[in-house]
Parts: C-alpha cells; sequence; structure tokens
C-alpha cells in the first residue's frame, strides 16, 4: 500500500478511473458481441432458413397447381376448348418452379440439404417427363392412357413432397439451433454484464472510499498543524511518510514551521541582549551622573587650590574613557542587533517566498486534477451512444416481430399447407420479444453506468472544491505571517539602529569631555580664572547624559516590548 501512497495525486486518480472504465468497456464489447452475434443468426435466419422454406413452399404448390391442371386436362376432355390455356399455365407453372429450383440451389441451399436435394432434383426431371407424356398422350385424344400414366404421378408427386419436407425439417432444424444459440448467447451477456456490473460498482466504492481517505486524513493533519502555526504555536510537526503532493506539502509545512521557530529563538535572544545593554547603559549613565556631581563640588573648590583641581580633572579623564569603552561595547552590541535583525528579514523572505511557490504549486496541481476530471466525464458521454445502439436494436427486434406477425397470417391464409411455416413464424415473433427484452436489460444497465459514472464526477468535484476552500486559505495564512515576520525584523533594526546612534553620541560627548578635563589639567594655573567655564562644560555634560539616560529608558521599553511580542509565540 506504501507505493500506492508514494504515487502522485494525478496517477492515484487516473488509476481509479482508468479502471472503472475498463469494466465499462468490457461490459460495451460483451454487449455489441452478443448483439452482433444474435443479429447475424436472425440475419441468417430470415435470409435462409425462411426464404429456403418460401422457396420449397412455391415449389410444392406449383407441383400442387400442375397436378391440377393434368387432372383438368385428363378428365374433362378438353371441355370450352379449355386445354391450350391449361398448357400454358402448366408451362408457366414449371417456368416458375424452375426458377425457384435454379434460386434454391445457387443461394440457398446448405450442405446438409444436398442429398434430399438430389432425389429431389431427379423426381422433379421424372415428374416433367411423365406429365409431358399425359400432355402429348391428351393431345392424341388417348385418354385412357392419359389416365393410366397419370396414375404414374402420384408415387412421384409423394417422392417430391417427401424430399421437400427433409428440406423443410432441415431448416426447421436450423432454426432451433439459431434460437438456442441465441437463447445461450443473451443468457451469457446478461450474466457476465450483471457479474461485471456488481464488480465494477463494487470496485468504484472501494476505490473512492480508499482515495477520499487518504486524501482528506492528510490534509486534516496539514491544516491542523497550519492552524497551530497561525496560533502562534511553532511545536506542532507533521509525520511525512510518503513522496506524493500532500508528502512534499507536509514537509514544506514542517520547514516552514522549522524556520520560524529558528526565527523568533533568534529573536527572543536579541531581545534579551537588548534588554542587557540598556540596563548596562542606565547604570553607566547613572555612574557618569554621580561623577558630574563629584565634578561640580570639585570645580567650585578650584579656587581653593590647584592641587584639588588637578586631582579632580584625572578623575574626570578616567571616568570619561570607562564611559568611552562603555559606549563602544554598546555600540559593538547594538551593530551584532542589526545583522541579526537583517539575517531575521532574510528568513522571513525566504518564508513568504516558501509560501508562494507552494501556492503556485498548489494552484497547478488544482488546474491539472480539474481538466483531467472534465475530460474523464467528456469520456463518459460514450455511454448515450451504447443507449442510442440499443434503441435501434429494439427498433429491429419490434420489425421483426411485426414481420413474423404478417408471416403468421399468410400462413393462416394457405391452410393445412401452412401449418409449418405458421409454427416458424410463431417462434420468430417470440425470438422477437426475447430481442426486445434482452435490449431492454441492456438500457437499464447503461442508465444504472450512467448514474455510477455521474456520481463518480460529482465526488472528483467535490475534492476539487476541498482543495479551493481549505487548502489555498492555509497557505495564504502561511504567506501572511512570513510578511509579518519581515515586518518584525524591520522594527527590531530600526531599534538596533538607534541605538547604534545613541551610543555614537556618547562616545563623542565622552572624547569632548576627556579633551576638556586635559585642558582643564594644562591650565591649572588659570583655574580660577576659567571656573565659571568649567561649571558651564560639566553643566553641558550633565544636560548630555541625561539625554542618554532618557535613550537608555527608551531601548528598554523597546527591549520589554519585544520580549511580549516574542512570548506569543509557543517554541
Amino acid at each position: 500500500m506504501k507505493w500506492f501512497n508514494n504515487l502522485k495525486m494525478s496517477r492515484k486518480l487516473m488509476s481509479a478511473f482508468i479502471i472503472i472504465a475498463m469494466f465499462i468497456v468490457i461490459v460495451g464489447i460483451m454487449g455489441m458481441t452478443n448483439m452482433q452475434k444474435i443479429y447475424s443468426s436472425g440475419v441468417r435466419m430470415h435470409d435462409y432458413n425462411f426464404e429456403s422454406v418460401k422457396q420449397v413452399y412455391e415449389i410444392r404448390q406449383n407441383i400442387a397447381d400442375i397436378r391440377y391442371d393434368i387432372i383438368k386436362l385428363v378428365y374433362q376432355h378438353n371441355i370450352n376448348n379449355q386445354d391450350d390455356s391449361l398448357k400454358e399455365e402448366i408451362n408457366t407453372l414449371q417456368n416458375q418452379t424452375d426458377k425457384s429450383v435454379i434460386n434454391y440451389e445457387k443461394k440457398l441451399m446448405s450442405s446438409e440439404e444436398k442429398t434430399s436435394y438430389e432425389d429431389f432434383k431427379a423426381a422433379l426431371t421424372e415428374y416433367k417427363q411423365v406429365y409431358n407424356s399425359v400432355i402429348a398422350l391428351v393431345d392424341k385424344k388417348e385418354y385412357k392412357a392419359a389416365e393410366t400414366e397419370f396414375l404414374k404421378l402420384a408415387d412421384i408427386r409423394k417422392r417430391i413432397y417427401a424430399d421437400l419436407d427433409k428440406d423443410i425439417q432441415i431448416n426447421v432444424k436450423q432454426t432451433d439451433n439459431t434460437v438456442i444459440s441465441n437463447r445461450n448467447s443473451y443468457q451469457l451477456s446478461f450474466a457476465f454484464t450483471v457479474a461485471i456490473a456488481i464488480v465494477g460498482f463494487a470496485l468504484a466504492i472501494i476505490l473512492g472510499t480508499i482515495i477520499s481517505r487518504i486524501i482528506v486524513k492528510r490534509l486534516n493533519k496539514i491544516v491542523e498543524v497550519s492552524e497551530k502555526l497561525g496560533q502562534r504555536d511553532l511545536t506542532a510537526k507533521i509525520d511525512v511518510f510518503y513522496k506524493d503532493e500532500i508528502g512534499r506539502l507536509g514537509k514544506a509545512v514542517n520547514t516552514t514551521g522549522e524556520n520560524i521557530r529558528e526565527l523568533v529563538s533568534q529573536i527572543m535572544n536579541g531581545a534579551e541582549e537588548l534588554s542587557s545593554v540598556s540596563e548596562e547603559l542606565s547604570a553607566t549613565t547613572e555612574e557618569i551622573s554621580s561623577m558630574m556631581e563629584a565634578a561640580n563640588q570639585s570645580s567650585e573648590q578650584i579656587a581653593k587650590g590647584a592641587q584639588d583641581l588637578s586631582s579632580t580633572t584625572e578623575e574626570v579623564s578616567a571616568s570619561m574613557e570607562e564611559m568611552g569603552a562603555s559606549t563602544n561595547e554598546l555600540y559593538n552590541k547594538s551593530e551584532d542587533t542589526t545583522i541579526s535583525a537583517k539575517q531575521i528579514d532574510s528568513r522571513a523572505a525566504s518564508i513568504k517566498n516558501t509560501a508562494k511557490e507552494s501556492i503556485e504549486q498548489n494552484n497547478v496541481i488544482y488546474e491539472e486534477k480539474k481538466n483531467n476530471i472534465a475530460n474523464a466525464i467528456e469520456e463518459g458521454k460514450v455511454v448515450e451512444e451504447v443507449k442510442v445502439m440499443a434503441d435501434t436494436i429494439s427498433s429491429i427486434a419490434e420489425q421483426t416481430n411485426l414481420l413474423s406477425l404478417n408471416a403468421a397470417i399468410e400462413a393462416a391464409r394457405a391452410g393445412e399447407q401452412g401449418k409449418g411455416f405458421a409454427v416458424v413464424a410463431e417462434e420468430v415473433r417470440k425470438l422477437a420479444e426475447q430481442s426486445s427484452e434482452t435490449v431492454s436489460n441492456i438500457q437499464n444497465m447503461v442508465i444504472q453506468v450512467k448514474q455510477a459514472f455521474d456520481s463518480l464526477s460529482s465526488s472528483g468535484q467535490d475534492v476539487l472544491d476541498y482543495m479551493v476552500n481549505n487548502v489555498k486559505p492555509s497557505y495564504d495564512l502561511l504567506l501572511n505571517t512570513g510578511v509579518q515576520y519581515g515586518k518584525d525584523a524591520e522594527f527590531i533594526h530600526n531599534i538596533s539602529e538607534e541605538i547604534s546612534e545613541s551610543s555614537k553620541q556618547m562616545n563623542e560627548i565622552a572624547t569632548q569631555v576627556n579633551v576638556a578635563m586635559q585642558n582643564v589639567s594644562a591650565t591649572a594655573q588659570e583655574s580660577a580664572a576659567g571656573a565659571e567655564e568649567i561649571m558651564a562644560s560639566i553643566g553641558e555634560i550633565t544636560k548630555s547624559v541625561n539625554d542618554v539616560a532618557k535613550s537608555a529608558q527608551g531601548q528598554a521599553e523597546l527591549s520589554q516590548k519585544l520580549n511580549e511580542l516574542v512570548q506569543r509565540f509557543k517554541i
């Protein structure tokens, strides 16, 4: 079963459709073959057996008519001068008989009829010779001799009738065999068609259930994990065991979740580092602030002594160097944060591109399945053609039934001599009725096959609707998540840039303070005169330190917001 799950969705669906189509083709071929066989048997029975019996009865009737005219010639002794017209009628009947015999011999005679036919042909020749002899005696007015010669015709006529009856029995037997063969063909075709229809229906139900369960179960897992990702739960993961489109989709969702989880982890680490830097910056500004207070006190005491001023300036210079080192460290950490933000933005872009590719691939698969199902529905219209053929055969059966009724009426008109032909006509009528029943059964089966195909087409459309209504929105959610992470990365990048600029300002301020302290140390002797300038410089420094403290407070607040943002995710 694993190999089937690894197949692409198109091959899974096409394999099921091909199997069902094969059953439909088998039923169609079997039905057409048996219908062709029944049709050929009916044609053979009409064109050969019935025509043979018809020709035999015409020959038999002509011989009877010739016998009747000979009786008139022999026993009526040319009353009303009828001999010439009787001779002409006998000659006409003989010509018709000869034509019927020639037609029967060339077109209608089977191998089984050859033996009796040869006997019939010899008896017919002898019959012609005898009644020609009777006619010659009648022409000579030798009626007694003609009556004696006429009596010979009775035995010859019995032999002729016996041979003709044998030919009729042979044709009746062949007709019976044809009816039995057609009945067997019908029963075999009916049983085979019912069996194939049952097996095909059961197989269609089984394949449809298996494929739908495979698709729905695995898609539900992907939707469940995608919903958890949308709810910021990054711990969910899909177990992928197969290599079809759904398996590839599951792998893509897993990869996306891992990328997001790694991105959030890096954001959390960056936020912690930013918080730590902000705390160190706040501590540094507090130290600078206290140093400025000490410097202010020292400047007030400048007038008291150069020695105290020199000591104070040295302490201030040392403090400025420490502040410069702290601001350099803060600057380096902000640069690291900037690099991390760029990496986060790169990963967010990768997630967004992966989601776009998945959406495009899903659209291609959807269009492909949609076209395959549409083609399968179009090909399924061949069932209508089978229905049209069944209607045509039904019409032929009705015409055959009408012909059999006409033949029965003609046989009834013929009286005793038409009984055999009436039996044959009745059999033909029964065969036509059986053919009509067979065609009705075929029409019912065609309707059932069409209903099954319509149901299968509806199931295929439901699968396409599910992909549109459930699968596509999941990919859109994944794409929006990647876009949001890109915006968050840009936000962190802006914060780190602000920290970097603040660090540069602090470093510049520290450098300025250090230069000022060196100047103070160099002009220690002029400290009294420059005390006011030092007080002004210390005021500016205090203001800058306050600005740095405010920047540090803002960084701390941003760090707190960033921590709250990433804490929403479960990794």
